[in-house]
């Protein structure tokens, strides 16, 4: 697993979890991200600049105070498959990093 930290334009932190390599029979993978009210908003390029979470039908859920985020990796297996953007709210960018760190990855 990889975690890409950059700054947006507009100054707030985005993450990408992604996976190194994969094999079409592993299964999918997620990032459970630690979760504060309005901390972050997730995005995802299809179509482009979608905002996903927070948002109406959103294929992110909230599972026990975390966000339960797919991780991207190489095998589309449908069409919800892709990157998924998190990008911090009023987060310092040290603080961003280290929640994003603090993930748990799982393959429920």
């Amino acid at each position: 697993m990889r975690l890409y930290l950059w700054e947006g334009k507009d100054g707030r932190p985005i993450g990408l979890f992604a996976r190194a390599w994969c094999r079409l029979r592993d299964p999918q993978y997620y990032a459970h991200v630690p979760l504060t009210k309005d901390s972050c908003e997730v995005w995802t390029e299809r179509p482009y600049g979608t905002k996903v979470w927070p948002a109406g039908g959103s294929p992110i859920a909230v599972v026990d105070g975390r966000l339960r985020i797919p991780i991207l990796n190489g095998i589309r297996r449908d069409a919800t498959d892709g990157a998924f953007y998190i990008i911090g709210n009023d987060t310092a960018f040290g603080d961003f990093r280290h929640r994003l760190v603090a993930s748990v990855i799982g393959d429920e």
